[in-house]
């Protein structure tokens, strides 16, 4: 759920595991061994711990989101280590930072959006974060998207990203809008309803590049001043279906899904 360099996607955490122990005790000054004590539960982590960590994923994001690699670098413990896609580690705050402050200035910066899967506690002040995240473009689509790994501690009451590790970072599927809205090719046309009250009459073409069905109509009803609008219908690749958006002359305007 972060980044990690220019044009690279960031992402959050590592995966952990309780380990049990078991043993003997050697009783001084006899030649018998005894059982130890059974070992206690995992203590459960205190109330507020899942908050913390909740707290410091969406600072993580916020900091991320407004390009600023010092309140993201503060976020992680000295001896932390960043590791992207590709295997590369970055090692230690200060390298961390510098690394943000390369990427922040290489050009416009995508918002980040993640979303946590799951949140381990292998330890009360050890962490396990596990999601996945999507970087978006000024206009909302999305450029790529991956899993992330974080492994977070607790110092001094304060909850720090030791790790943060992206996975298979992909580059979306180029979308083909005309695919998309091929099956509404029939509505290409002019059409009139009319009644002895009413009269609407529509037309209906493609935008050049035909990635958008554009339709203009007029309606004229008995009694009522005649209105007009032109309504845009396109492919929606982040909800995964067919959009409408319509203005009208009356100043108004909406928002269709299509099903």
């Amino acid at each position: 759920m972060i980044g990690n360099g220019a044009g690279k996607t960031r992402g959050l955490m590592a995966a952990g595991s309780a380990v049990m122990v078991s043993g003997w005790m050697l009783v001084a000054g006899a030649a018998q061994q005894v059982p130890a004590p059974a070992p206690a539960a995992t203590p459960k982590p205190a109330a507020g711990d899942e908050a913390g960590v909740t707290a410091l994923l969406k600072a993580v994001n916020e900091a991320y989101n407004k390009a600023d690699a010092k309140a993201l670098s503060d976020l992680f413990a000295d001896d932390a280590a960043m590791i992207n896609s590709d295997g590369e580690e970055t090692r230690g705050r200060d390298a961390i930072t510098k690394q943000y402050e390369a990427a922040f200035s290489a050009g416009p910066t995508a918002q980040m959006v993640g979303e946590v899967d799951v949140i381990r506690f292998p330890l009360p002040d050890v962490v396990s974060v596990a999601g996945v995240f999507e970087l978006r473009d000024d206009q909302g689509a999305a450029v790529s998207f991956g899993r992330f790994g974080l492994l977070g501690v607790r110092k001094n009451g304060a909850w720090k990203v030791a790790e943060l590790r992206d996975y298979s970072v992909q580059e979306p599927e180029p979308v083909n809008h005309y695919a998309k809205l091929q099956e509404l090719e029939w509505m290409v046309g002019d059409w009139l309803d009319e009644t002895p009250e009413a009269k609407i009459s529509t037309s209906i073409r493609w935008a050049e590049g035909q990635n958008f069905l554009v339709r203009t109509y007029k309606m004229e009803i008995e009694g009522v001043p005649p209105t007009s609008g032109t309504q845009w219908i396109g492919w929606d690749p982040q909800s995964h279906q067919i959009k409408s958006w319509v203005f009208d002359s009356e100043g108004g305007h909406g928002v269709g899904a299509w099903t």
